[in-house]
């Protein structure tokens, strides 16, 4: 065996102990734990139980709360319908292994798409796992069984498609993701920054035939109840949320989830002004720069579009900040013979460190439900999501005079072939 194979043999193996003690940590982690199931997966499982009954599968509660509530298209029901057959403690253990599976396949994903040699190099690969899984969204978001995990892979699955101008598989991926969770349909404005007009448009037809065939299978009677409970959930303000919108309501303005550091319609309106308009401008600016933007700009902006969607959101719990991850991964590794200036990549991770650190989030602790300085810990997680949104945009837009001073620079001097020889 020469040394180049042994080297690759050592890496795999690495690689596999890595993933393997990832996989089994968070798995037995989260298991053991699982009574929080019923937040995400128990609403899931509720609903496929409900329709194997010929019952409604939407509005189990009622009332101005609307809590626990399948709120999005059949699809999740009906693929957790095979899980009824098992107790709820064993279809639980069921749905984490394949949301740790998805994880994986997430960081796999991620590292084909950006060209990732991962027998050569596995520091990018360790690098990604590691920070996949020692991170406070993911652990929450497996501890609920919610279905965010899917929606990053799908994400990762876009940036290869991406990579090889696969626009019908994107556009599909799109469908799934949209029928998975309704917001998902915003990530289709990465087809527009390509100008990829007809995938755009055929995103949205995958994803309104999709929801035919599921609502065909199920009955169309529940249609109308499917649109109402997506739009009782859009202003929900009994959830807590850390997005632009549900910052500004929960520090400024009387809600049920918290006790406002100040009732301000002043502060409220200023900072959905400043915060939505800081989103808009940024997603309009990768719009108009995307066609001239290289490989890396463009992959910063899948990233980017994937934050301001959680940031933009009405409600955005905790556990969406698993969506960040690609962009996160994008500034730490750099790629493609691009990397970021040394402190970006640390401003990078300090980000994450803070988003890896267990902080308060729905539903909130009583210490923080009754306004006073201790409350501001609740803006934390949207603080560092504001502060990944300003260093990826920043990123992006430092890498158009970069580029631009390596094409204008000289050629460096190259040493006679005689040099070279020695």
């Amino acid at each position: 065996m020469d040394r180049v194979a042994h080297n690759r043999l050592l890496c795999a193996i690495v690689l596999f102990l890595a993933f393997k003690c990832m996989a089994a940590v968070s798995y037995r982690a989260t298991v053991a734990t699982g009574d929080k199931a019923l937040y995400n997966f128990g609403v899931y499982r509720a609903a496929a139980q409900r329709l194997d009954n010929h019952q409604t599968i939407y509005f189990h509660e009622t009332g101005p709360k609307l809590m626990f509530q399948h709120s999005s298209s059949p699809l999740l029901p009906l693929l957790e319908r095979p899980l009824d057959r098992f107790s709820t403690a064993k279809a639980f253990q069921i749905w984490v292994g394949m949301n740790v599976a998805a994880m994986l396949m997430s960081v796999v994903l991620y590292c084909w798409a950006t060209g990732v040699r991962i027998l050569d190099d596995p520091v990018p690969v360790l690098l990604a796992v590691l920070t996949a899984f020692r991170y406070w969204p993911t652990v929450i978001e497996l501890g609920t069984g919610n279905t965010d995990v899917l929606q990053l892979m799908l994400i990762c699955g876009m940036l290869v498609c991406a990579r090889y101008g696969r626009w019908i598989l994107y556009a599909v991926l799109v469908a799934i993701g949209a029928l998975t969770k309704t917001w998902m349909i915003g990530t289709l404005f990465y087809l527009l920054v390509r100008r990829k007009w007809m995938a755009a448009a055929a995103s949205v037809v995958f994803f309104v035939a999709g929801g035919a065939v599921l609502f065909t299978m199920i009955g169309w009677k529940e249609f109308p109840l499917y649109l109402e409970v997506t739009k009782r959930y859009s202003t929900q303000d009994v959830l807590f949320s850390h997005s632009v919108a549900g910052i500004a309501r929960e520090l400024f303005t009387a809600n049920p989830a918290m006790t406002p550091i100040v009732q301000s319609p002043v502060l409220h309106l200023g900072l959905l002004v400043i915060g939505y308009g800081y989103l808009m401008i940024g997603l309009a600016y990768i719009w108009w720069k995307g066609p001239k933007m290289s490989e890396y700009q463009l992959r910063l902006s899948m990233g980017l579009m994937a934050i301001a969607l959680i940031l933009g959101s009405t409600i955005s719990h905790q556990y969406y900040f698993v969506l960040a991850l690609p962009l996160l991964w994008t500034l730490l590794i750099g790629d493609g013979g691009v990397n970021p200036q040394w402190w970006v990549k640390a401003g990078a991770f300090v980000i994450y460190l803070i988003f890896s650190v267990p902080t308060p989030g729905d539903p909130l602790p009583d210490a923080y439900k009754h306004g006073g300085i201790k409350a501001l810990e609740v803006a934390i997680t949207f603080a560092a999501g504001m502060s990944l949104w300003t260093l990826g945009l920043y990123a992006l837009i430092r890498e158009f005079s970069t580029s631009g001073q390596r094409a204008t620079a000289p050629p460096a001097a190259t040493l006679p072939l005689t040099a070279t020889a020695q």
